[in-house]
């Protein structure tokens, strides 16, 4: 007869692990150390993470203590660590793009909804690179090179390339 109570506790243990385990895939797994905490204690340590990865050590592994296991929280790195994010235009000066270009940022979307813009650009190239070239307006005439995005969902977008005009 199996105990319905370490049935759930293995269940709650197994969906704590593999939600870590995807956040962190890099991190070594908790369940290692459930010598050294038990699956009790290693689902609260788990549920108790929120979000941060758990940094495990046995401070007296040379003396052989597998029960003397310690672990704490990596909190995340704060703005002043993480420095300043990289920019768009960062990447693009590392690749090639001459600082005194005049380029322009251009978003696609299509708001009549008889072009899917996304399928142009996944499965139809150059298809894409025509509708790109068709404006109503000469809004390109004056720019050395265009950064595209697709438009996504709400006000994100997704960059596709830079091309020259």
């Amino acid at each position: 007869m199996t105990n319905p109570l370490l049935s759930d506790q293995e269940s709650e243990l197994t969906a704590l692990l593999d939600a870590y385990q995807e956040q962190f895939p890099a991190a070594e797994s908790p369940i290692t150390y459930m010598m050294g905490f038990g699956p009790e204690q290693l689902c609260t340590i788990l549920r108790e993470a929120n979000g941060r990865e758990i940094v495990f050590s046995y401070p007296e592994l040379d003396q052989g203590v597998l029960d003397g296991c310690a672990y704490h929280y990596k909190e995340a790195p704060d703005e002043a660590e993480r420095g300043n994010p990289i920019t768009l235009q960062e990447l693009l000066y590392a690749r090639g793009l001459p600082r005194t270009a005049k380029t322009k940022l251009v978003r696609h979307r299509d708001t009549s909804g008889t072009i899917d813009i996304h399928d142009l650009y996944r499965n139809h190239r150059p298809a894409f690179l025509d509708y790109q070239r068709q404006q109503g307006n000469r809004v390109f005439d004056k720019c050395d090179f265009l950064v595209a995005c697709l438009g996504e969902p709400g006000s994100q977008s997704r960059f596709v390339g830079c091309f020259r005009c």
